[in-house]
């Protein structure tokens, strides 16, 4: 089951972050050029504390959490080699309390900490990375204060670069179970991070491991419904007002009518195969003047009904609304040609 991710593609600016994150602190986007792929944004983290909190989107306590995170450690200006006094701590929290955590430090030492960034070292693991180089981390973490379980891989293989059993890892809390995650820091640590994506241990797929996992933005490019008012009027059409970076208040779509949508047509993936985890649709929603609506994403994909997979009642300030599909709305596994010819939009439900 999906609980949280983030490919931080969609932001255009850092303070569009805290959207997604109650804590924000993350120090800047980093363009395409960048980022492991070339394409996207990424987010630096190089500055000390706690760098962002996130909660589960499903509300959930989770005794068993799957993962995937793409970091990169950058050199410390002037050296040519990593350096031990930085610090980036993947913490795995029930509500503020830190259960247990991943440490990568900048000389590329792994550690598993019992509690948060400066708990209980639980295993030591060096020589896992080399600085100034993208890798992508897959891990699996059991909760447990006797029977906790760390088992932490590298770039989709098998064999893992740490493993760990019969360990403490609900310190926090006493809870045998994780709602949230943060990020923290120590040293002004020099570290990037992108494509980061949890699920659960149980319920529905995705809930197990994954490999090595990369996000890949899609943004709307065409016009296939067109209903609601676009602000400001003229120009190319709705979807080049919502098509790029989350957009500002200055330019938007909107509408107070019941049953009004638009519906856009989607840039390419870009790649001719892939195995698709799922496909994570979202709008960024406000509420204008008085009263109340429920707004809906919707989506038309592999010849389905025009499907809602996401509602809610947005607020006066803006929100994000997403649903995530691991199967496409006919039920059938997605491909590269059905997430290409999809359509999604946003609708006033009620």
């Amino acid at each position: 089951m999906f609980l949280l991710g983030d490919s931080f593609d969609f932001y255009s600016s850092v303070s569009d972050i805290s959207q997604r994150w109650q804590v924000n602190n993350f120090s800047s986007l980093l363009p395409a050029t960048n980022t492991a792929f070339e394409s996207g944004q990424a987010v630096a983290a190089y500055n000390t504390g706690v760098i962002g909190t996130a909660s589960f989107t499903t509300g959930s306590n989770e005794s068993t959490v799957y993962g995937s995170i793409r970091l990169k450690s950058r050199t410390v200006s002037g050296s040519t080699s990593g350096y031990s006094g930085f610090r980036m701590a993947l913490e795995f929290l029930d509500g503020t309390n830190a259960q247990c955590s991943l440490v990568f430090q900048g000389d590329g030492t792994v550690y598993v900490k019992s509690g948060g960034i400066d708990g209980t070292n639980l295993g030591t693991y060096s020589g896992v990375f080399a600085y100034d180089t993208w890798d992508s981390y897959q891990f699996c973490v059991v909760f447990s204060t006797t029977a906790g379980s760390v088992q932490l891989r590298k770039d989709g293989s098998t064999t893992p670069v740490c493993t760990l059993t019969n360990v403490n890892t609900q310190a926090g809390s006493g809870n045998s179970y994780a709602n949230a995650i943060s990020l923290a820091a120590e040293g002004g640590s020099p570290f990037q991070l992108d494509d980061l994506f949890l699920s659960s241990g149980s319920g529905a797929a995705p809930n197990g491991w994954l490999g090595d996992l990369r996000a890949v933005q899609q943004v709307p490019t065409g016009a296939v419904q067109t209903q609601f008012a676009p602000t400001p009027t003229g120009g190319a059409g709705n979807y080049a007002l919502v098509g790029t970076a989350q957009e500002a208040q200055s330019t938007y779509v909107s509408s107070a009518t019941v049953g009004q949508e638009d519906l856009y047509s989607l840039s390419p993936l870009g790649l001719t195969t892939a195995g698709i985890v799922g496909v994570n649709y979202f709008a960024v929603v406000e509420k204008g003047g008085s009263g109340e609506r429920t707004a809906g994403v919707q989506l038309i994909a592999n010849g389905s009904a025009d499907t809602t997979v996401a509602s809610g009642s947005p607020g006066s300030g803006w929100g994000v609304l997403q649903g995530f599909l691991p199967v496409d709305p006919t039920g059938a596994a997605w491909t590269v040609t059905t997430v290409n010819s999809a359509h999604v939009g946003i609708k006033v439900i009620s």
